[in-house]
């Protein structure tokens, strides 16, 4: 009698395992098939409108008629209750007033995987539009500067600064904090042995209490090649009425032309050094400042050496 029993348990054990097992086998099938049904997910907004909020006040149900696995469909149904925030780009919401904007179900496209998954294939939006309504929010656009440490290579120098794409940012937060925002700063800039141009992309510090409305600037450095070439160069007297001479010393000052590569032609030949004489009428000390004309496109800078002569100025005989 015992055997029989036992026998009769081992039975059972075994159709248990089997009917687990087929259990188990039919839940994994129809969750691998294919299925055509419409599901809803409930999303905020999130977007880069001039003026705005970045979040919509209110959310939004879509729903859509998609074709994917019953896994999804299970996964799904325990987390619709679940909102989220899904990022609409400015472009594609169109406002219809009363600080409501409107995306239509041809551009809600681009966002299926965002609001539902990659694991579904859209079949169709099941509403034409779907609408979310962004507050203002109190803002100042400010100019954007560039903090740089940039070693250049030797004879290779900026061309022209440092250009900024945006070159300005709107800050948004309380009325006090971001009205005493004058500009924003990035992040700093730090090159070595710099030799060609450069081009990249820097954060910006964006102050407390307050946000912007990018995080972050593309930037160019235009970088040349320059030679220095120094000469010994003649000054000239200008503007000495008749019947007086200016006499001065020294009467050359030695110049170091910084120039665009290759070399092309003697700057010394396009530039003159000369005292005015209306200046030396000023002049408590019967000093006067060399001064420079006649720069051209040959000549990225100059310096001069000394800056300032004495002067002296009697009757000419």
């Amino acid at each position: 009698m015992p055997r029989e029993q036992n026998n009769r348990t081992g039975h059972i054990r075994a159709m248990g395992v089997a009917l687990l097992i087929s259990t188990i086998a039919w839940f994994a099938y129809n969750l691998n098939k294919q299925y055509t049904e419409v599901v809803s997910a409930v999303i905020y907004a999130q977007s880069d409108i001039e003026g705005r909020y970045n979040i919509s006040s209110n959310s939004s149900q879509i729903s859509a008629k998609v074709r994917t696995s019953g896994f999804y469909l299970l996964m799904h149904n325990l987390s619709k209750d679940r909102q989220k925030t899904v990022f609409i780009s400015s472009d594609d919401l169109k406002s219809i007033g009363n600080d409501l904007f409107e995306i239509s179900d041809a551009s809600l496209n681009k966002y299926f995987e965002a609001i539902f998954s990659s694991e579904a294939q859209l079949d169709a939006y099941q509403m034409n539009s779907v609408q979310f309504r962004f507050m203002p929010e109190h803002n100042k656009r400010v100019p954007v500067t560039a903090v740089m440490d940039i070693d250049y290579s030797p004879q290779y120098m900026n061309n022209g600064g440092v250009q900024l794409s945006p070159d300005s940012v709107t800050v948004y937060g309380d009325p006090a904090r971001v009205d005493e925002i004058e500009q924003i700063f990035t992040s700093v800039i730090s090159l070595q042995d710099v030799h060609s141009n450069v081009n990249g992309t820097v954060s910006l510090k964006k102050p407390g209490g307050v946000r912007l409305s990018v995080d972050e600037s593309k930037y160019s450095i235009q970088v040349m090649r320059y030679f220095e070439v120094s000469k010994k160069v003649r000054i000239r007297i200008r503007n000495v009425p008749a019947g007086m001479k200016l006499t001065i010393f020294p009467n050359t000052a030695d110049v170091t032309f910084r120039c665009p590569f290759p070399y092309r032609a003697d700057p010394a030949e396009k530039v003159q050094l000369y005292i005015d004489y209306n200046e030396y009428l000023t002049s408590f000390t019967g000093k006067c400042v060399i001064r420079a004309d006649k720069k051209t496109d040959d000549m990225i800078s100059y310096s001069i050496s000394p800056e300032v002569c004495d002067c002296l100025a009697i009757a000419d005989e």
